[in-house]
């Protein structure tokens, strides 16, 4: 039923803002290594995918663009087998989370610069070892992310881009954060690098 009612709410907001002449729109579609930092699982080896719908539009008499999308991003961690070790145990973690981000671009004719911030929202999450399901999760999550991202762009054509993002968690997604004199301890944040295939709908098309 979540998963229904993000739908409805995705077509919803693109049909607005392919209705928005003054704006351009985007769909972003690819794939996402991911891992989560301070899980004790470490490198980039859980694969996702994610898919998205954004709006864009030019400051006046600026080569800097402002964009806000909405997104779908199947994030993370693994932990593999390593049998020439010895080790056969196995853990993955999924987490689903429907995403608005919000950042700006500056362009510098075919390669863009892309930056700002995610706000996501936890639809599931599961966790697995080599057994099965593991219940409960091993882990408190937050139903609320906050996150940055940046990355590069480059565009192909008029209409289609490639682009890889970095993206990390600023605040953390599990488990408490404890603050002492000397700094921030604990906690546990997703770190993803997105893959992007980009097709633009320019409104004079």
């Amino acid at each position: 039923m979540k998963r229904l009612s993000l739908i409805i709410i995705f077509l919803s907001f693109s049909g607005v803002l392919k209705a928005q002449n003054s704006f351009n729109s985007e769909l972003v579609v690819g794939g996402l290594t991911s891992q989560i930092d301070g899980d004790n699982y470490g490198g980039f080896n859980k694969f996702g995918y994610h898919a998205g719908f954004y709006t864009t539009r030019k400051f006046k008499q600026s080569d800097l663009e402002w964009q806000l999308g909405i997104q779908w991003a199947a994030k993370g961690s693994f932990k593999p087998s390593e049998p020439d070790k010895g080790i056969y145990n196995t853990y993955k973690i999924k987490l689903n989370y429907a995403q608005v981000p919000f950042g700006v671009r500056k362009e510098f004719k075919k390669i863009w610069l892309d930056g700002g911030l995610t706000a996501g929202y936890l639809v599931s999450s599961q966790e697995e070892d080599q057994n099965g399901i593991v219940s409960p999760n091993t882990l408190d999550y937050t139903k609320i992310e906050l996150a940055y991202y940046a990355g590069i762009k480059y565009w192909i054509n008029d209409k289609v881009a490639f682009s890889i993002w970095q993206s990390r968690s600023i605040l953390p997604m599990a488990d408490a954060l404890e603050i002492t004199t000397f700094g921030l301890f604990g906690g546990s944040f997703n770190n993803v690098i997105y893959f992007n295939l980009h097709y633009r709908f320019l409104k004079n098309s």
